[in-house]
């Protein structure tokens, strides 16, 4: 590739995200383009405060912070009654709802390995001896606890 080719796809993929991030950023924040970052700071940081931190280096964490800045999107489009420019509010929503999904699926995934029966609801495979909803698993007890 030639500088002056690789120089103009440079400048018209600056041009491309510039375009994303001015609309991206009318969608998830208010006049500071750095709002939603930082009020998911402060969220965890209350969170923490309240003996409920958020450890986003397991996957359930990382989803819940997905789950966050969906809800946090929500409320800067209502804020100022604000048209969404990307994603409907609508389609945030479900969007929002797949999160929590993805969010509760992978704290089975980090509990145990899980089946779904529709019938019973949820059976948890130990991973100790392989057995369905067996008592050796202590994780499996915990959760039935709460």
């Amino acid at each position: 590739m030639k500088l002056k080719d690789a120089l103009e796809l440079e400048e018209a993929k600056h041009l491309r995200k510039m375009e994303i991030r001015t609309t991206k950023g009318h969608d998830y924040a208010n006049e500071d383009c750095l709002a939603n970052f930082k009020c998911r700071g402060e969220l965890y940081k209350v969170l923490d405060k309240w003996g409920m931190s958020v450890d986003v280096t397991t996957a359930s964490g990382v989803a819940l912070d997905a789950v966050f800045l969906k809800i946090l999107r929500i409320l800067n489009l209502r804020a100022d009654n604000k048209t969404a420019m990307n994603e409907s509010e609508d389609d945030t929503w479900l969007d929002l709802s797949n999160y929590v999904d993805l969010a509760h699926e992978c704290r089975l995934d980090e509990i145990a390995e899980t089946t779904i029966d529709i019938r019973a609801g949820y059976h948890f495979r130990c991973k100790d001896c392989g057995q369905y909803d067996c008592i050796c698993d202590e994780q499996y007890m915990k959760l039935m606890e709460k």
